[in-house]
């Protein structure tokens, strides 16, 4: 896992290089690469919560667990929206 977390890092590091229209190549590749990584690390992740916490609380762990990876999606979704709404009123006053 954090192998894949490592190499998931240096594939978004990826998108600061790209410039102009001609790299796009950069984004396609890397969000399929990010993708493949998280259906690698997903199921790992979730797959050893049982080795790590009570029988009992198991079901409280993966709720949890869910509303966590809602979270992050929300405020992805949010922070990605805001940044390129300034990204692009920013290149827009030039």
């Amino acid at each position: 896992m954090f192998t894949t977390d490592f190499i998931r890092a240096i594939i978004a590091i990826s998108f600061l290089f790209i410039n102009t229209a001609d790299d796009m190549w950069i984004v396609y590749t890397g969000s399929f690469l990010l993708s493949s990584g998280e259906a690698l690390y997903g199921p790992a992740r979730k797959a050893g919560i049982p080795a790590i916490v009570q029988t009992g609380r198991i079901k409280e762990v993966n709720s949890w667990e869910q509303v966590s990876l809602g979270f992050v999606l929300i405020i992805g979704a949010l922070s990605g929206g805001v940044v390129a709404f300034l990204l692009a009123k920013c290149c827009l006053c030039n």
